[in-house]
């Protein structure tokens, strides 16, 4: 569905009431929302397929990719905190490829308006895959 939108020319920065993008929904993982992330009476997890084909729409533009919603949070804080880790890989890789060493330390330790890094709302969550990935990037970065 992604991808048909995309070749019909959808506007991929749009936002919902509370400033969340396309990036963010597809990287919204099954622990999101007060009672998880239900569609349809079924646990919905995150698309990292969807979530791909959007950011390569998106391309160099890092900066609309990773807008930040009325809560301060990234996709990046969106995928950490809802333990979608598959999704987390994917805007790992894709800010990776795109930022300076810099840029992406700054993505990885960007604080939400709860004073929350990615990594933080991924312990908090106790997913250890999420904390896992974040950690072998910041491992990239510091040495």
């Amino acid at each position: 569905i992604s991808q048909l939108l995309i070749d019909w020319d959808a506007d991929i920065n749009f936002c919902d009431s509370k400033g969340r993008s396309i990036v963010h929904m597809a990287s919204w993982g099954p622990s999101g929302g007060r009672n998880g992330k239900i569609l349809l009476g079924l646990v919905a997890a995150d698309a990292p397929e969807c979530l791909q084909i959007v950011l390569n729409k998106c391309g160099e533009d890092v900066k609309s990719a990773m807008h930040r919603d009325i809560e301060g949070c990234s996709p990046l804080h969106t995928a950490a905190s809802t333990e979608a880790y598959a999704s987390l890989d994917v805007i790992l890789k894709y800010l990776r490829e795109r930022c300076t060493d810099k840029i992406f330390h700054s993505h990885l330790n960007q604080l939400s308006n709860g004073y929350c890094t990615p990594l933080m709302y991924s312990t908090y969550r106790d997913s250890a895959e999420c904390v896992q990935s974040l950690l072998n990037y910041l491992k990239i970065v510091f040495f």
